[in-house]
């Protein structure tokens, strides 16, 4: 998947100034010429955000250990119920 992450980064980064080239050189602008601008803008993105947090669309919100733990504490005093803290942890 990271290759597909890298290729859609350089997509966008050879999108993006060709949309802009075509959107300055045509005699009116269409709708089509700033499109490649705004899709290469978008895929430079979205492939910059995968590539750095490959998990984003996931939706795990425990991704090690301590997160679960301290997830976990955090639901317990919102509750207000009594818990033994040396219990939960174990």
């Amino acid at each position: 998947m990271l290759i597909l992450h890298i290729f859609m980064l350089a997509a966008g980064l050879i999108i993006l100034p060709v949309g802009f080239y075509a959107n300055y050189e045509a005699k009116s602008p269409g709708i089509s010429s700033a499109d490649f601008a705004l899709i290469g803008l978008c895929l430079a993105i979205l492939g910059t955000l995968l590539i750095c947090v490959p998990n984003f669309f996931k939706g795990n919100p425990c991704h090690s250990q301590s997160s679960c733990h301290i997830r976990y504490l955090l639901m317990a005093m919102l509750n207000q119920d009594s818990f033994d803290l040396h219990d939960s942890m174990i």
